[in-house]
């Protein structure tokens, strides 16, 4: 009898080890999983609320761009009508009131360009090369592109690029 419990004993033993072994193992993955979970459930977490974060935001500039836009009030009904406008300004050297010509947001910058301009003698030229009248036009998709030049054989030294405000349909200068 008592050797047939050390034969099983002898046995059981190992047996025993190995399926602890096992177990012990299996836990230990189990434990790696989770935690691997853990940390994969909050970098996706992080990433969701980031761009939950970027849609708000985004949202919130649309909003404030079509407020800009429904509030301008500066522009013509065609680019031409735009450009006339924005040189009628330059004539009277007023930067504030040719710096409304372009997109809201470009103003601020455009108001110092333009005061720069007056000052240097640059808006004369311009205006100069705008009365000689050999202005070509180029349609984009959504934006207008003017060019103007002093003679024919001249290449157009000025490009501006007018893009519609959709919410007053008056055209706005979106590039110089």
């Amino acid at each position: 009898m008592k050797k047939l419990f050390l034969i099983l004993f002898a046995f059981a033993l190992p047996a025993i080890a190995y399926i602890s072994f096992g177990i012990y193992t299996n836990w230990k993955t189990d434990q790696e999983i989770e935690r691997m979970y853990q940390n994969s459930t909050a970098k996706y977490r992080k990433l969701y609320q980031d761009a939950v974060e970027y849609e708000k935001l985004k949202q919130k500039s649309i909003e404030e761009e079509t407020k800009l836009l429904k509030q301008d009030t500066y522009g013509g009904k065609t680019p031409e009508e735009t450009l006339e406008l924005f040189v009628q300004a330059l004539k009277q050297k007023d930067s504030e009131l040719a710096s409304k010509y372009y997109l809201p947001w470009k103003q601020e910058e455009a108001k110092k360009e333009m005061e720069d301009w007056v000052e240097s003698g640059n808006a004369q030229d311009f205006i100069a090369t705008y009365e000689k009248n050999i202005i070509s036009r180029k349609q984009f998709v959504s934006d207008i592109a003017l060019y103007i030049k002093n003679s024919k054989d001249e290449k157009y030294p000025y490009r501006i690029l007018f893009t519609q405000n959709n919410q007053t349909k008056l055209w706005k200068i979106s590039e110089f």
